[in-house]
C-alpha cells in the first residue's frame, strides 16, 4: 500500500510538473471560457433583438391607435356636422311652414283646426324626414 501510495503521489507530481499537460490544462480553460462568453454574447444578441422588437411592436401599437383615435374624432365631428345641419334644416322648415300659416290661416283652416294639430303634424315630418329629404 505504502509503494502504491508513493507511486501515485509520484505520478501526480510528474503531471503537476509536465508542461505539455500544463498547456492542455490551460487550453481546456480557455475553451471552456471562450463557450461560455459565446453564450452569454448569443443570449444577450437575442435579448437585444426581442426587446427592439418589442419596442417597435409597442411604436406601430401606438401609431395604430393615434390613427384609430383621429378617425374616430372626425367621424365624431362629421357625425355632429350632420346633426347640426339637419337640426338646422328642421328648424327653417318649422319657420317656413308657420309663417306661411301665419300669412294664410284663413285658406289652411280647412287643413289643421289649430296651431298645436300644425306643430304635431311638423314634428311628425321632421321626425321621419333625413337632412337630404328636408333641404332638397
Amino acid at each position: 500500500r505504502d509503494e502504491m501510495s508513493r507511486i501515485t503521489r509520484l505520478v501526480e507530481r510528474a503531471m503537476a510538473a509536465d508542461p505539455r499537460l500544463k498547456r492542455e490544462k490551460e487550453r481546456e480553460k480557455a475553451e471552456k471560457a471562450r463557450v461560455a462568453r459565446e453564450k452569454k454574447e448569443k443570449a444577450e444578441r437575442e435579448a437585444k433583438i426581442k426587446a427592439e422588437a418589442k419596442a417597435k411592436a409597442q411604436e406601430e401599437a401606438a401609431a395604430k391607435q393615434a390613427k384609430e383615435k383621429e378617425i374616430k374624432a372626425k367621424e365624431k365631428a362629421e357625425r355632429e356636422k350632420e346633426k347640426k345641419a339637419l337640426r338646422k334644416a328642421k328648424q327653417q322648415l318649422r319657420k317656413s311652414v308657420m309663417s306661411s300659416y301665419q300669412s294664410n290661416a284663413a285658406e289652411l283652416n280647412d287643413m289643421w283646426d289649430n296651431i298645436e294639430d300644425m306643430n304635431d303634424d311638423i314634428e311628425l315630418l321632421c321626425a321621419e324626414l333625413s337632412l337630404m329629404d328636408l333641404t332638397s
